[in-house]
């Protein structure tokens, strides 16, 4: 499992678990609008990274 982090750290944190088979990626047109108010965590399972 791996994490993604983005945005200013001094923010609350929201973490960004994304759905069965989904890639991590799949929230990158959301993150821009959270990157407002959050600082971003998103979860890439094992097995599901492309990286």
């Amino acid at each position: 499992m791996k994490f993604y982090e983005s945005g200013d750290n001094r923010k609350p944190v929201i973490f960004l678990f994304p759905g069965t088979c989904c890639l991590y990626s799949s929230f990158d047109h959301v993150l821009d609008g959270l990157h407002s108010y959050f600082y971003t965590v998103a979860v890439s399972y094992d097995g599901f990274d492309p990286n």
